[in-house]
């Protein structure tokens, strides 16, 4: 895939979840394989209970990503995506490191995410493996 060059200045993150277009990061999150089977209802309200970022070039929306969190001990990090003609081009890493830099976000202790195929980009940002996997459970309802 060709990469564009952005220009930086064209670039804008937003957390005012009144301007995020939810069909946007519906059809994204559609073709996720972990969020393929959700409504559209389910996508926007798993949005309006998470902290929230969207990436805007030329005041359209080309990424995403939510950290649901009590503010304090514990986040999760989820539905981290860059649309796919804008990929490559560092977005990515820009919206990740506004997220993980934000004040409010910058004083949790312990964020978890879960990932198939990014685990070289999520380590640049401090995440590692779980050092006691053994400790961790999950209950799955559907």
């Amino acid at each position: 895939m060709e990469q564009k060059m952005l220009n930086p200045l064209e670039l804008e993150i937003l957390s005012e979840q009144s301007k995020f277009d939810f069909d946007f990061i519906y059809n994204e999150l559609k073709m996720t394989y972990w969020a393929n089977r959700r409504t559209k209802d389910q996508v926007t309200s798993s949005f309006k209970n998470s902290y929230a970022k969207m990436v805007f070039y030329r005041q359209q929306p080309i990424a995403f990503a939510r950290i649901v969190t009590d503010w304090i001990t514990f986040g999760y990090l989820a539905d981290v995506v860059v649309t796919e003609k804008f990929r490559g081009n560092g977005i990515a890493q820009l919206l990740l490191n506004d997220l993980l830099n934000d004040p409010q976000v910058a004083g949790i202790n312990k964020i978890l995410l879960k990932t198939k195929d990014a685990a070289m980009l999520y380590h640049k940002y401090g995440f590692a493996a779980a050092q006691y996997p053994e400790r961790f459970m999950e209950k799955t309802t559907n």
